[in-house]
């Protein structure tokens, strides 16, 4: 950039940059809601046409007149205007694409107990059909993430963990990542390290999910007990040597 000597240099010097890029229109939505709200102004003009469709005053079929914009912006200012009780009553009933929608923007923010309870009702209610929604049961954890009831977290994480579901590579790569701070609870270490050894990625799921987690803030000593502990399962012991080369830990 101190080389160019025009606009035009400058921009073809910002094209090529490695550190410049475009963010995808969700992360760009998110970003302008919460500095939006941050420097105390305004919300998006498509702010009240997302709310009135989230707190139950539109038909639930017209969620395709919503802008991705408004949606973040529901999220970021869920604490406002007193709406989030309605909010929490017409979420079970929102349909599926538009709750995703505002799942991604709620693991941005942090949710209300009352959302959380909502999100955690709705990962029951996956787990007792014969075939859960692994993407929703994600979304809903994801959501979840930031909140700071953590009991309420870690009751929605074991209960995820111990059913059979679990082994989905999609839901340990979302605890390890988005909610690792819980894996410092014993039993769901415990559960997390048993059902990654059975993820259906196989191996290669076991060894790089294991590994990022490893890598966490005081993490490592928890995985490790874990790993090393004389009640695991066969498949655990199994990945264990696989992963060391065969060396005890």
């Amino acid at each position: 950039m101190l080389a160019a000597t025009g606009s035009e240099d400058i921009e073809d010097v910002l094209n090529d940059s490695p550190y410049t890029f475009t963010p995808l229109e969700e992360k760009l939505a998110a970003f302008n809601a919460k500095a939006n709200k941050s420097l105390g102004r305004q919300p998006s003009s498509y702010y009240h046409n997302a709310l009135n469709y989230f707190i139950g005053d539109k038909e639930l079929n017209s969620w395709q007149s919503l802008a991705i914009q408004g949606v973040a912006d529901v999220a970021e200012r869920l604490n406002e205007g007193g709406d989030t009780q309605r909010l929490i009553e017409a979420l079970p009933k929102i349909p599926e694409r538009p709750f995703m929608v505002l799942c991604s923007f709620l693991e941005h923010v942090e949710p209300t107990i009352g959302i959380v309870e909502t999100l955690a009702q709705q990962i029951e209610y996956e787990l007792q059909q014969k075939e859960p929604n692994i993407e929703k049961i994600c979304a809903c954890l994801r959501a979840a993430s930031n909140s700071p009831v953590r009991a309420l977290l870690e009751q929605m994480v074991i209960k995820t963990l111990k059913d059979d579901c679990s082994k989905k590579i999609e839901i340990l790569a979302v605890i390890s990542g988005r909610l690792w701070q819980l894996l410092e609870n014993s039993e769901i270490c415990t559960l997390f390290v048993e059902r990654l050894a059975e993820n259906d990625a196989d191996y290669s799921g076991f060894s790089q999910v294991l590994a990022d987690a490893m890598f966490m803030p005081g993490l490592r000593e928890h995985i490790m007990k874990a790993l090393r502990c004389p009640k695991r399962s066969d498949t655990l012991s199994k990945r264990v040597g696989e992963m060391f080369g065969q060396v005890a830990i």
